[in-house]
């Protein structure tokens, strides 16, 4: 990868810099998948650029410049996934998990997660998620405390449309009661005992002890002010209300407010801003829908920007994109990289964002969100601990 992949190698030597504190590196990346990608949506795109070999061979281009710990895709091709990302998996030690793998639908989510660094230790498949439960080993974290953590991975795809607030919602809430289920079970704490004790107040859901590391991450369909985003950003710790108005001033859904009972989450590109646009939008519309969480007792020490550079990151902030704004010159995309230290104002996102692009440097209708993050003490961890 040239320089116009500066935010990819960032992540990684982000990563490689935090190693001896077990930093942990994420990436999620709805890839399109080749059914959504035709001439009819994107006319604008050449039909071999818009070819999926092409695509998916800079979809692994632009995943082994992150060379991230755990690797969260949507829309990917189950019945050619092997073929598609063999080569991927092969030069970045990745093992992989599918969602319904025997299921006959042709599109759905993967995680590729580092084989020398992880072991399975259980996993399911919902209709809009995919759960991974993961055990980190003691030999490649480079030191001899902090191994045999569990690692609770989702990656969710949730149903898109104005009209799907409420459905997005209650899947939400199936993926917070499965996590919490799968959590009980691994703690070997029955879960109805857990839930009766929370409800009495005997139990602080936020405590460092009931927490695990969490990272759920993907296409939540949904922007910065949803109740989806919401429920995140409370991590589901206190009663939400599953009522929300649709358009015309009519609500539907339950009235009744519920717990989700699993961990306090953070939104990592609001711990930690991201060092150059777009900051406001990650889909073609200009809207924000892909998010990277994290429990709270993990730091992010940094969130991958979104566009492939500074360049192109003032270019997409502008409402222009990577097709009429040339990578410049090494020298010069230094210079931009060094302006870019400081965080980008907060303006409009623009209409529409240009992506996939007409030269293939982005293959997909989404834009890739990351982070790297470090386990905090749990002295620093919001919450008293139980004692």
């Amino acid at each position: 990868p040239g320089m116009r992949d500066a935010s990819h190698r960032l992540l990684r030597e982000m990563r490689d810099a935090h190693v001896s504190s077990g930093a942990l590196s994420v990436v999620s990346y709805n890839v399109l998948a080749p059914a959504y990608a035709s001439p009819r949506s994107f006319p604008q795109i050449p039909e071999d650029v818009l070819h999926w070999p092409a695509r998916v061979g800079r979809v692994c281009e632009q995943l082994e410049a992150c060379d991230a710990d755990l690797v969260l895709l949507q829309e990917v091709n189950l019945f050619s996934f092997a073929a598609d990302f063999d080569a991927l998996t092969a030069s970045c030690d990745y093992a992989s998990s599918l969602q319904d793998a025997d299921a006959k639908r042709p599109y759905g989510n993967a995680i590729l997660y580092k084989a020398s660094r992880f072991a399975p230790e259980c996993e399911e498949s919902r209709s809009r998620a995919q759960i991974l439960v993961l055990r980190e080993s003691y030999e490649t974290l480079g030191r001899t405390t902090g191994g045999g953590q569990l690692v609770y991975v989702a990656n969710v795809h949730l149903q898109r449309g104005a009209q799907s607030q409420v459905t997005r919602l209650t899947q939400l809430r199936s993926l917070f009661k499965r996590l919490a289920l799968h959590r009980d079970h691994l703690s070997g704490r029955k879960a109805t005992r857990r839930s009766k004790e929370a409800r009495a107040g005997r139990v602080d859901d936020t405590a460092p002890s009931l927490l695990e590391v969490s990272i759920i991450a993907g296409d939540f369909n949904a922007g910065k002010h949803t109740d989806v985003y919401a429920l995140m950003r409370d991590g589901g710790l206190r009663k939400f209300p599953a009522t929300v108005q649709r358009p015309g001033g009519k609500y539907s859904g339950a009235g009744r407010p519920y717990r989700t009972r699993f961990m306090g989450l953070r939104d990592a590109y609001a711990c930690s801003p991201p060092k150059w646009g777009p900051t406001e939008a990650s889909h073609a519309s200009g809207k924000l829908f892909d998010f990277v969480w994290t429990s709270s007792n993990l730091e992010v020490v940094m969130a991958m920007p979104r566009s492939l550079n500074a360049y192109h990151g003032q270019a997409f902030d502008s409402g222009d994109g990577p097709s009429s704004a040339p990578v410049p010159a090494d020298s010069r995309c230094r210079r931009y990289l060094a302006e870019s230290a400081r965080v980008p104002g907060n303006g409009s996102p623009p209409r529409t964002i240009p992506i996939p692009s007409a030269d293939g440097a982005y293959p997909s209708d989404h834009l890739p969100a990351g982070c790297v993050c470090v386990r905090m003490r749990d002295s620093d961890v919001p919450g008293e601990p139980i004692q």
